[in-house]
């Protein structure tokens, strides 16, 4: 096993590790992990605190509303419990030449989502460029077959820049190219 660990930005300014693991040594199982920095709880409950002495010094106390003190307590919570169940915090590709793709994503909650897309059902590989009112946004896509083909992103939550999705690419489109040559 072969692992070459990078600290690269993604297109919003944050701090990503993108990871390349080899798995064996005929290249035929390869896996990309794109990581934020850890989540700080610690952080948004002072963010939380901060904006509750706001509200203190406002005087929302003293509006003689228990109710109204409840509802911005649970707003406060929920938040916190929002911003925990949807951030993510890692994102990985698992190539495997002769099966398919794997799609993880990781939240900072610990919960994971999975989707896998078998070989036959891919078209091709594609970077695009998103355009936006302030940037423009490349991203790594799969084309899949079918009646009406469908397009899916990959690590559409961490944002990469383009030169870990050039690798990328050209890794994915090696091993999946490849099997279909030996197999045709």
């Amino acid at each position: 096993m072969k692992e070459v660990v990078e600290t690269h930005r993604n297109l919003l300014g944050t701090r990503l590790t993108c990871r390349s693991i080899d798995y064996d040594a005929a290249n035929s199982c390869k896996e990309f992990v794109v990581e934020r920095r850890p989540f700080n709880v610690f952080r948004w409950l002072l963010k939380c605190v901060f904006l509750a002495a706001f509200l203190f010094t406002l005087n929302l106390h003293n509006l003689g509303s228990s109710s109204a003190q409840a509802l911005l307590l649970f707003a406060l919570v929920m938040a916190v419990v929002l911003r925990v169940n949807l951030t993510v915090q890692k994102e990985s590709l698992l190539v495997v030449s002769s099966v398919g793709l794997q799609l993880t994503t990781t939240f900072v909650s610990g919960r994971k989502v999975r989707k896998f897309i078998g070989s036959q059902s891919i078209e091709a590989f594609v970077i695009n460029e998103g355009i936006t009112m302030h940037c423009v946004l490349c991203y790594l896509a799969v084309i899949l077959k079918g009646d009406s083909p469908e397009m899916y992103i990959i690590f559409p939550s961490t944002w990469p820049r383009l030169n870990f999705l050039t690798q990328v690419y050209n890794c994915v489109n090696a091993l999946i190219l490849r099997k279909r040559k030996e197999s045709t």
